[in-house]
């Protein structure tokens, strides 16, 4: 009973959710497994739902937080590989750049969360701030701004 009310109740939502998750992380094995994970917690919390007319919110919330945490994940593997780069020996203009990338991450690091958050989906990911905004749940003008100090940051340091 409860495997039918699911199937006829969540599964159409896959995929929307593959699509959106397909605009936010550019990346098709990171969306199916972020729809895979999402349709999971729908069943795990499936008796909890009261109402569904707020169902397609709700997953596409979990969906957006699902995506918000592997962009994370691939950022601290990112931040590692920098490290890791520092260490080794190259042509010194490779350890200038190694170095530059280093401060320039450093810079990043130092800023607020969200502020962070909105540059990396849009410099590392591509992402529109249309579609930083429905991720973040921030309005347009707040993430505009942000972007615009998060790169005068940059270019400040690279001067």
């Amino acid at each position: 009973m409860r495997r039918e009310r699911y199937i006829q109740i969540i599964l159409p939502y896959q995929k929307p959710l593959l699509k959106a998750a397909l605009r936010r992380l550019r990346n098709t094995s990171d969306a199916e497994d972020v729809v895979q994970t999402t349709l999971l917690k729908a069943w795990v919390h499936f008796d909890t739902i009261s109402k569904y007319e707020h169902l397609p919110q709700w997953l596409m919330r979990v969906m957006s937080n699902e995506c918000i945490d592997i962009v994370r994940k691939k950022i601290k593997e990112h931040e590692y590989v920098n490290h890791a780069s520092k260490t080794t020996t190259c042509h010194p203009s490779c350890e200038e750049e190694a170095a530059l990338r280093i401060d320039i991450a450093n810079v990043v690091n130092a800023m607020e969360e969200d502020s962070r958050n909105a540059l990396v989906f849009s410099l590392l990911y591509g992402m529109t701030r249309r579609e930083i905004t429905r991720i973040t749940g921030q309005s347009d003008g707040v993430i505009y701004g942000k972007l615009m100090r998060g790169k005068r940051a940059i270019r400040q340091y690279c001067q």
